[in-house]
């Protein structure tokens, strides 16, 4: 049947239809967002669980027009309280109701998210211009969580419009006028051979074709490639697997995931040994192998797409594990290298000069400054050497903001690692041992320092950068402010609670795993002379940022310029922090409880079965996974202890501990260094530090 419109009507014999407008605009106009401007039906963050559309119009359905003259609130569903959920912002097109209407699509909670299928049938059509991703507990809706899914071609896409009548004259004067200026630049240039040498400057302008600076070029459909658009896409990762005696992989299968984004994706490797993701910007994601050949150890790594690029990664299965480990013989108190490590040099820092000896890029020590906000890294510092960054750049080079708390708080992101930690006899003597792998080795294996409130292991935890600040009725972790003091641990425990679900002060699960990895890294146990006396001879605390020029792991002996470990300034003296789930039980013993939440009274603590011996200097300490290290003998000189650092003791009327020293504790203070208090102590020496794991 043949169609035509439009023409008059004469006694109803020339009825034109909506969808006889739609076939005739679906002719010549693309369905997808106007691309000018480039905020046209955007969607943006309003830190709460609202999102803004904004303004704009685009065309739907083959030919249908929809049009948003305002900034338009759309309300996100609160979050589940355990599972991740994925909701889809869509444009929809409903024949029912005649109408054109932007909505929120709710994706069905689950542990591993995915967002809803559109709908495109006879009577709906859907343009999906977002994808919002909404963690387990989340109470607010940061950009982080916003995936802008208007240029793909598959959901929704960009529709260019028609072109307008252009008046020609103006157009072909204003050529002309560009020609001349050109011509008046070029003809100094072209000397002798003046064809020649503008042949030689055309080819220059093609060969820039799709590069860098260059002119765009053309895909087969005479589009401009995505890539080369100033667009915000995923980026990609191809994972290629390796095994490191050539033999075969067949099988092996790649997961990606992203707690916080709910992300958890698993493909198989080709004939080649690779696949292909597509990731979100700006997010880290813990990559693992699964279903490799029993004849193989596991592989992990982590990474982070940044600027739609494309990202390779090599996974390589070894015939043995990697495990890096340390042991101190318990009567002589000397400490060797184990495992992987057997031929290892410690880091070292003299005279405030740092080498990193055998542990220049290893994954043990693969720790990542960055603005955390909502347990979600915003961005990441700029690297500018081994172990040293520029806090005011982000890694992009952009500029940061690492004072106002508005980007967030300053941490240090560190990947997940297995371990285990106790004491063994063997034919060589009685050892204290702490192993570190990328993977669980058997069931004795544990990963208590990564672990949500809800006892999961989450791929990483952020420590912080700085000692704490209390702004705005919440502990922060920013530069350039006095580190706040004179707080009641449960008002410090208050105040790191008041930033969401993750965020606690420093604990014992953490701050020992991190005691380990010091002893491990430098291959000792007095952390003043293996790293630096800190802020321990000094008449006040400092500021914090002082030492943001200063690798991630650094220290001196002056005992006033302050030291850091993993990026945290200060991890020992300066100020005494808080240190949650250890403390004195009525049996005489430590208790422990392995992650928040925490309390003043140790209810639900946990019997260490260790003795809290006499206040003295720290000379063993005991070991077990759940409470990680100690203290279990002291001596009474210095000169005769082994970890160089005082334990105050443990008491009912001074249950809770106060870690690290502070400005004026000269040789007590250290790693290990333990102060007794009440509850209700406050002092200027003590302040509390940020620590942060996903839920």
């Amino acid at each position: 049947m043949e169609h035509y419109m439009p023409f008059g009507s004469s006694t109803s014999d020339r009825k034109t239809t909506s969808a006889d407008f739609a076939r005739y605009f679906g002719a010549f106009i693309g369905d997808g967002v106007l691309v000018n401007p480039s905020t046209n039906l955007q969607v943006i963050s309003n830190s709460n669980m609202t999102v803004t559309v904004k303004a704009g119009m685009g065309f739907i359905n083959s030919g249908y027009f929809y049009y948003n003259d305002g900034d338009l609130t759309l309300t996100i569903d609160v979050a589940d309280g355990t599972l991740n959920r994925k909701d889809n912002i869509v444009i929809r097109w409903d024949i029912n109701t005649r109408s054109v209407t932007a909505q929120v699509v709710k994706g069905t909670p689950a542990s591993s998210a995915v967002a809803p299928a559109l709908v495109r049938t006879n009577e709906q059509h859907d343009l999906k211009i977002a994808e919002i991703s909404i963690p387990a507990g989340a109470t607010s809706i940061p950009q982080a969580y916003i995936t802008d899914t208007r240029a793909n071609s598959s959901v929704c896409g960009y529709s260019t419009g028609v072109l307008q009548q252009i008046d020609a004259t103006t157009l072909f004067n204003q050529f002309s006028d560009a020609f001349t200026t050109w011509f008046d630049e070029i003809k100094g240039q072209l000397g002798t051979d003046p064809a020649g040498n503008l042949q030689n400057q055309i080819d220059a302008i093609i060969a820039s074709k799709g590069a860098a600076n260059g002119i765009a070029s053309l895909d087969a459909d005479a589009h401009v490639p995505k890539e080369q658009l100033n667009l915000n896409f995923t980026g990609h990762l191809i994972v290629h697997v390796a095994s490191s005696d050539s033999g075969s992989v067949t099988g092996t299968k790649v997961r990606i995931r992203n707690e916080q984004l709910g992300s958890n994706y698993v493909q198989t490797i080709d004939a080649l040994g690779n696949t292909t993701f597509s990731l979100l910007d700006n997010h880290t994601y813990y990559v693992v192998l699964l279903d490799y050949p029993s004849s193989y150890y596991g592989a992990a790594a982590t990474v982070t797409i940044t600027g739609g690029e494309t990202q390779e990664l090599t996974l390589t299965l070894d015939t043995t594990p990697h495990i890096v480990g340390i042991r101190q013989n318990i009567d002589t108190g000397v400490l060797e290298y184990t495992d992987g490590a057997a031929a290892f040099e410690p880091m070292t820092v003299t005279d405030g000069v740092f080498h990193a000896g055998s542990w220049e890029n290893q994954w043990a020590a693969d720790v990542k400054p960055c603005l955390l906000k909502n347990i979600v890294v915003q961005y990441y510092i700029k690297k500018t050497g081994i172990y040293l960054y520029d806090y005011e750049h982000q890694a992009n080079g952009t500029s940061s903001d690492i004072r106002t708390g508005a980007d967030g708080d300053v941490m240090n992101e560190l990947p997940l690692a297995y371990y285990k930690t106790g004491i063994e006899t063997t034919g060589e003597g009685t050892f204290g041992y702490f192993r570190l792998a990328k993977e669980p080795q058997d069931d004795t294996w544990c990963a208590n320092a990564y672990l949500s409130n809800s006892s999961v292991v989450q791929d990483t935890i952020y420590l912080p950068a700085y000692d704490g600040f209390v702004l705005d009725g919440k502990l922060r972790s920013l530069c350039g402010v006095a580190p706040t003091v004179n707080h009641t641990i449960g008002e410090f425990r208050t105040y790191a609670n008041a930033n969401g679900a993750g965020y606690e002060q420093a604990n014992l699960t953490k701050v020992q795993y991190l005691c380990n990895l010091m002893i491990l890294f430098f291959k000792g146990v007095d952390s003043q002379v293996k790293i630096g006396k800190g802020v321990t001879s000094a008449p006040a605390a400092i500021n914090t940022g002082t030492m943001n020029d200063k690798p991630l792991f650094w220290g001196d002996q002056t005992g006033t310029n302050g030291m850091k470990f993993m990026g945290i300034e200060n991890f020992y003296g300066n100020v005494r922090k808080w240190l949650d789930g250890v403390g004195y039980l009525a049996t005489n013993n430590f208790g422990y409880k392995i992650h928040a939440p925490f309390n003043d009274d140790r209810t639900g603590y946990t019997d260490s079965g260790v003795a809290i011996p006499t206040g003295n200097w720290i000379n063993r300490m005991s070991r077990a996974n759940g409470y990680g290290m100690l203290p279990s003998a002291t001596v009474a000189a210095e000169a005769d202890s082994r970890y160089k650092d005082y334990f105050y003791g443990l008491s009912s009327s001074d249950p809770i501990v106060a870690w690290g020293g502070y400005w004026s504790t000269g040789s007590y203070a250290g790693a290990f260094y333990w102060a007794d208090g009440t509850v209700s102590y406050t002092g200027t020496s003590i302040g509390a530090s940020l620590f942060a794991t996903p839920q």
